[in-house]
C-alpha cells in the first residue's frame, strides 16, 4: 500500500509562472532585473574545487556580508539558497502552531506560506500604498499580539517605502509588544535614499537579503539572513536537513559581487529608470489600466480599469499574445496586474506595444 501524499498549501504565483514562463516571449512581470551573461560576472578563482560548500556560507562571503551589515558580525550571517529559502527557514523556527505573525497586504506568498503550513495564523498589515493612514492597520495588526511581524521594503508587489524613520518606530512597536521583526531587504538599495539594515538598527531584528533584486543576479540562487547568533544556529540545523549548503563557484561569484556592490547596483538602477518613464507614458495613452509607477523598487502595481477578470486576463494575454502580467490575486488583491521594470528597455517597450494589441483583443471576451 502506498503512502499518502501530503502536498504543502499551494504557491500559486509561483505555478502560474511554472505554466507559461517558459512559453512566452515578453514578461513584463518579473520582480528582478535583466541578468548578466556568464562573461560579464566576476571569474572564480581558477584553483577553486566544486566540492560540499561551507554550512554557513563560505568564510569571505560571509564576512562581506557581516560588513555590509554594520555591527554584525560572521556569527549573525547564514547563506541561503535566495531570500526563499530564508523566509522558509524564519518562519519554520520562528513560529509554532497557533502563533499570530503579521505580514503585508497585497503580499508575495513566500513571507506567509510557511506559517500558515506550521499552523500559525496570519494577520494582515494593510501597505498604506494609496494614501491610506500609514498606522492604522499597523496598530491594529499588533493588538493581536503576534509572535512575528514580517514586512518588506520596497514592497513587492507595489513598490511602497518604509522611511528609516518608520522603520525605526515599527521596530520600537514590535519589541514593545515581545515580537520579533523581521525585514525583507532584497530591493533596499532599489531606493532613492535606502535606509540602513534593520539588524544594524536594531539587533534584535532579523535582515533577509538577496542577490537577486538589487544586484540582478537571481541565477546564483543566493541570499543570507542576519539575525541573533540563536536564530542562525536555529536556522543552520534545519537547513541541514534541506540544502545543507551553497556551490561553492556561486558563492565564489557573490563574493566578488558583494565586494563592488555599488558597480552592480547602478546597473539596476539603469534598468529600471528608463522602464518606469516608458511605463507612466503608456499608462497616460491607454483606457484599460491605471495607476501610478513608484519611484523604489522593481515592480508597479497597476489597476484594471475595465473591472475585467484579472485571471482570466492574464491567462489570455499569456497563451495569446505571448506576454507575462501577474494577476493581483495572487497577491492578494483582484483586479489589479503586476509589472516588473527590470527588464531590457527596448524588450520592454516592446512589451509595452504588444500589450495594448492584446488589451485591445480581450475586449470581445467581456461581452
Amino acid at each position: 500500500m502506498y503512502a499518502m501524499i501530503h502536498p504543502p498549501i499551494p504557491f500559486p504565483l509561483e505555478r502560474w509562472y511554472a505554466r507559461y514562463e517558459t512559453r512566452t516571449t515578453h514578461n513584463l512581470s518579473g520582480a528582478t532585473v535583466l541578468p548578466p551573461r556568464l562573461d560579464e560576472l566576476p571569474t572564480p578563482p581558477p584553483d577553486l574545487r566544486l566540492t560540499y560548500g561551507y554550512s554557513h556560507g563560505h568564510p569571505a562571503l560571509v564576512d562581506a556580508i557581516a560588513a555590509y551589515h554594520p555591527g554584525a558580525t560572521p556569527a549573525n550571517v547564514l547563506v541561503t539558497h535566495g531570500s526563499a529559502e530564508a523566509l522558509y527557514l524564519l518562519q519554520r523556527v520562528l513560529l509554532t502552531a497557533g502563533d499570530r505573525f503579521v505580514t503585508p497586504n497585497p503580499c508575495y506568498g513566500a513571507l506567509f506560506l510557511t506559517g500558515e503550513e506550521v499552523g500559525a495564523q496570519r494577520i494582515p498589515w494593510e501597505v498604506p500604498w494609496r494614501d491610506a493612514d500609514p498606522w492604522e492597520s499597523w496598530d491594529a495588526a499588533l493588538t493581536h499580539t503576534p509572535a512575528l511581524v514580517v514586512v518588506n521594503s520596497p514592497h513587492n508587489p507595489t513598490g511602497h517605502t518604509v522611511s528609516a524613520a518608520d522603520l525605526e518606530r515599527m521596530a520600537a512597536d514590535v519589541r514593545r509588544i515581545g515580537s520579533r521583526l523581521i525585514v525583507d531587504e532584497v530591493q533596499r538599495e532599489l531606493q532613492p535614499d535606502p535606509p540602513p539594515p534593520i539588524f544594524s538598527m536594531d539587533p534584535k531584528a532579523v535582515s533577509v537579503g538577496s542577490f537577486s533584486k538589487s544586484f540582478g543576479l537571481p541565477g546564483l540562487r543566493l541570499g543570507w539572513i542576519v539575525a541573533d547568533p540563536a536564530i542562525i544556529e536555529a536556522c543552520s540545523a534545519l537547513r541541514d536537513r534541506t540544502t545543507i549548503c551553497s556551490s561553492p563557484l556561486t558563492e565564489a561569484i557573490a563574493t566578488a559581487v558583494l565586494l563592488e556592490a555599488p558597480k552592480w547596483i547602478a546597473r539596476s538602477w539603469a534598468m529600471t529608470a528608463p522602464n518606469r518613464a516608458l511605463l507612466e507614458d503608456w499608462l497616460a495613452d491607454q483606457p484599460y489600466l491605471r495607476g501610478v509607477v513608484p519611484e523604489a523598487g522593481l515592480t508597479a502595481f497597476i489597476r484594471v480599469w475595465m473591472q475585467w477578470p484579472t485571471l482570466d486576463l492574464c491567462d489570455y494575454l499569456a497563451e495569446t499574445f505571448g506576454l507575462l502580467v501577474a494577476p493581483g490575486d495572487y497577491f492578494g488583491q483582484p483586479g489589479f496586474v503586476r509589472f516588473g521594470l527590470g527588464n531590457d528597455p527596448n524588450h520592454f517597450a516592446d512589451g509595452l506595444t504588444r500589450l495594448r494589441s492584446g488589451l485591445d483583443a480581450y475586449i470581445p471576451r467581456t461581452r
